[in-house]
């Protein structure tokens, strides 16, 4: 990390993007006393936010990375919500709350969001691929899904040769200052994007 230091001190740049080991480059530029404007792959693998793991709130202050929909935003889509409601018909001894009002070893969302994400994408491909699908339909369905929506993915596409549906991304920024709070808080700076135009 001191050559890479050096070579970003010496290049005179006002800005950089960390693609991997994004905690120990905001951490070392820190630590060298570099100013400079960080992009990050995914801000989540600096630590388990709000908790920074070796980072203080002040080195990661004003890092701008892609995210996606806060958890509260998820539960209240109509695809979430729907889902929500069949789990609870037929389960109505475990109690599912918003992601708001969770309290860690009482109550549970995250485990519906997600699942419920993904079943509406394999009901989707499911119906793409026909009935009584084949390996060659299903993977002929998928490349015929050129737009779609998920409950945590408003936009969504496969497509011949792409098979990650997720299109779906915000900037945001982290707050790392007194008046985030003691962990800082994530911040964001524009809506929910469309990532693949095709």
């Amino acid at each position: 990390w001191d050559v890479l230091v050096e070579n970003v001190r010496s290049s005179g740049a006002d800005t950089i993007f960390l693609v991997g080991g994004e905690r120990a480059g905001i951490r070392n530029l820190s630590y060298a006393g570099i100013d400079i404007d960080m992009f990050v792959m995914d801000l989540p693998t600096i630590g388990d936010y709000p908790n920074l793991g070796s980072l203080t709130p002040e080195m990661a202050d004003g890092v701008i990375t892609p995210w996606g929909m806060a958890p509260e935003d998820i539960w209240e889509t109509d695809g979430t919500q729907a889902c929500a409601a069949t789990f609870s018909a037929a389960h109505p001894e475990i109690e599912v709350s918003n992601p708001t009002d969770w309290v860690e070893g009482e109550k549970w969302h995250q485990g519906i969001s997600n699942s419920c994400n993904w079943v509406a994408m394999l009901v989707a491909v499911l119906e793409a691929a026909g009935p009584n699908p084949t390996h060659e339909s299903f993977l002929s369905g998928i490349e015929s899904m050129t737009q779609f929506s998920l409950p945590s993915t408003p936009y969504a596409s496969f497509g011949p040769g792409k098979y990650d549906a997720s299109d779906s991304f915000r900037l945001a920024e982290f707050d790392g200052s007194a008046s985030a709070g003691e962990g800082g808080q994530v911040r964001w700076i524009t809506p929910i994007l469309d990532a693949w135009s095709g």
